[in-house]
């Protein structure tokens, strides 16, 4: 029986070579770092030449901005169904933090950081592409807090801070958390969770 393929010549439900190059690309600026990784190292991996590398990105900035643009887009499609699915302000703010947490530190871990470390390697016009889509999830956020603060539940805190403090928690959760540490992903999740939710609530 003959093998069905798709229109760009791989079999049918396979990578197509683009999303390859990412996803090698993805390993090699997580493990190296993407200023020690080259577009050469990235063909070695792959068993091919630059040239074909060249033939899907102009240069290796193009496949950080695809790797960086893909994962948050991902990341506010995701906290995004989770928001639509809960009515409860509070209910939905925890849920938001716990799946942003676990996207973050496990489902998409190596990307992410990429996206945190790697971000300022881009020019200034990818980098305000990438902080316009960004403020997407921030809202998210911000409508939970806001629909809370009208209900009387809040501490005096803004939205913004609220904001910039999760971004920075992500961030430094990269930086110490251990694959194979003490806590768990879920109760990692759990800890940063109740930390913000309790900081946030009146007493």
């Amino acid at each position: 029986m003959k093998k069905q393929t798709s229109k760009n010549g791989n079999p049918a439900g396979s990578p197509s070579t683009r999303e390859t190059l990412v996803q090698v690309a993805t390993e090699l600026f997580y493990e190296q770092g993407y200023p020690q990784t080259s577009i050469r190292q990235i063909g070695e991996r792959l068993g091919i030449t630059s040239s074909i590398i060249y033939h899907y990105f102009k240069n290796k900035e193009e496949l950080l901005y695809e790797i960086t643009w893909s994962v948050t887009n991902e990341f506010y499609r995701r906290l995004r169904e989770v928001e639509r699915e809960i009515e409860d302000p509070l209910a939905g703010l925890r849920a938001i933090l716990n799946t942003h947490i676990k996207l973050f530190t496990v489902q998409h871990r190596k990307a992410a950081k990429i996206w945190a470390f790697d971000y300022y390697s881009l020019s200034p016009e990818r980098q305000q592409g990438i902080r316009k889509a960004n403020r997407r999830i921030y809202d998210l956020y911000r409508k939970r807090i806001d629909q809370l603060s009208k209900q009387g539940l809040l501490n005096d805190i803004d939205s913004t801070i609220v904001n910039f403090s999760i971004s920075g928690a992500m961030y430094y959760i990269l930086q110490w958390m251990k694959q194979d540490g003490r806590l768990s992903p879920d109760e990692i999740a759990g800890q940063v969770e109740k930390l913000f939710i309790y900081g946030l609530l009146k007493r």
